[in-house]
């Protein structure tokens, strides 16, 4: 198996993609390219779900318990839209070049989701999990088959168009984004506690 690591600078913060290529017929790796750029950390995100536990019994508290359900209400909400945002802007720049959009996928969108928050529970980034492996090994694990799969993660943009334009400004990433081997898409965003996002963006091609 070749590995291929190449190094290069984002502006706006680090990003890394891996892809793998898969045959129908065999569980062999055909080709794996890392890449591994680094850059400044921006602190700002999405809102996200109190911890902030109050007393049950009084008034305050009760009206404190509902402020909180409907933050947390929001922040799920927000967090499903900045997803579906990073999306759309991924199949406005496949329709720049003539290629079909992908389809979101609510497997992978679980999948990306369990992946952010993985980085941001275990403090790491990057493409092997502590608890599931890589993201072909977690695509196995969770009974997902696929002929083609790759995986974008980036860390610190604030806005999906941040995170997409990073993306596409990195050829690595960009290959992913604009594979015609890829047909299905997954996005998912965790925030840690200073508000950083952390992206996860997985493609497959079912078999």
């Amino acid at each position: 198996m070749r590995h291929k690591k190449v190094l290069a600078t984002l502006v706006m913060a680090p990003a890394l993609c891996v892809t793998m290529l898969k045959s129908a017929t065999t569980t062999s790796a055909q080709n794996i390219n890392y890449y591994y750029p680094y850059g400044t950390y921006y602190n700002y995100g999405v809102p996200v779900k109190s911890t902030y536990q109050v007393p049950t019994t009084t008034n305050a508290s009760k009206t404190a318990s509902q402020t909180s359900s409907k933050a947390a209400t929001a922040s799920k909400t927000t967090s499903l839209d900045f997803e579906r945002r990073v999306i759309n802007l991924c199949n406005v720049e496949r329709a720049r070049y003539g290629l079909p959009a992908l389809t979101e996928d609510s497997s992978l969108m679980n999948l990306s989701k369990m992946k952010s928050q993985d980085m941001v529970s275990r403090n790491y980034f990057g493409h092997t999990s502590p608890t599931y492996g890589s993201v072909f090994n977690m695509l196995r694990i969770y009974g997902i088959n696929y002929l083609y799969a790759g995986e974008n993660i980036a860390m610190g943009q604030p806005t999906p168009e941040a995170v997409v334009a990073g993306w596409i400004s990195s050829p690595s990433h960009r290959a992913n984004i604009l594979s015609g081997n890829f047909k299905k898409i997954g996005v998912g965003l965790a925030v840690n506690r200073s508000g950083r996002i952390f992206w996860t963006e997985m493609f497959t091609r079912p078999m």
